[in-house]
């Protein structure tokens, strides 16, 4: 730990940091994997009820499957901008200090 006054640098901490692609792949990932989990366990909840086919497709089923179709790219746009954000500095001071730039400039 730093002491009082000082910043610790940030080769100080083991932060293990992956690139962007990999990060987004593994919060999707992990994101379609909990629905599934979710969507298998509520399946069992309820009983495994059977799906009835019956005839043709309404457009109220054809609404009821875009509206289904754009909240799944909402989420997953959700995702992508969490990951994004997360990935990105909080304040523009934070970009502009230099690693090996530790102590202040001398007056």
């Amino acid at each position: 730990m730093a002491a009082r006054g000082e910043r610790s640098s940030p080769a100080a901490h083991n932060v293990m940091r992956w690139p962007l692609s990999l990060h987004v792949g593994v919060a999707l990932l992990l994101a379609a994997s909990t629905a599934c989990v979710v969507a298998g366990a509520l399946w069992f909840v309820l009983g495994t009820p059977r799906l009835h086919v019956a005839g043709p497709l309404k457009p109220a089923d054809v609404y009821d499957g875009i509206k289904i179709a754009l909240a799944v790219v909402a989420g997953i746009g959700g995702v992508m901008a969490l990951v994004v954000g997360s990935k990105t500095p909080s304040s523009p001071a934070a970009s502009s200090i230099s690693p090996a730039r530790t102590s202040p400039a001398p007056p």
